[in-house]
């Protein structure tokens, strides 16, 4: 990924094993970028409301070492991914659908994003474009 592009993580609604691991994994890129992509950014996408663990903790670091990387999205359960748009499609919102996305400059989605068809079936959908080098 260039100096100034948008990663975005995707959190998972709870439960799920080991809370705090996504927010750690948050701070591990935000310090990558403060040291080698200044002019990157991370979009945090997270399903739930707020953090559950270790909240205020996360936040402050945030907000004191990593200000104007990380950018905190709470409420934003991701159920897709259309790379060919730059878009990042929510819960209750197609492809064609009208609503709140996240729309990300340059971003990249890493590994791969699962999903459920409409028959509520799992499926996988690799994203194969754009991998962060990271």
């Amino acid at each position: 990924m260039a100096d100034g592009g948008v990663c975005v993580l995707s959190i998972p609604a709870a439960p799920y094993r080991g809370p705090s691991a996504p927010y750690e994994r948050a701070c591990q890129i935000a310090h990558y970028f403060s040291r080698h992509k200044s002019k990157s950014k991370l979009l945090l996408l997270d399903a739930n409301a707020d953090i559950g663990s270790e909240g205020a903790l996360f936040k402050k670091v945030w907000r004191e070492r990593y200000a104007g990387i990380i950018e905190y999205r709470p409420g934003f359960n991701t159920t897709d991914v259309d790379v060919g748009a730059n878009t990042v499609i929510p819960l209750g919102i197609g492809r064609q659908g009208q609503g709140r996305r996240a729309e990300r400059s340059a971003a990249t989605a890493r590994g791969s994003h699962c999903r459920t068809n409409g028959t509520g079936q799992r499926r996988q959908a690799l994203v194969r474009s754009r991998l962060a080098d990271v």
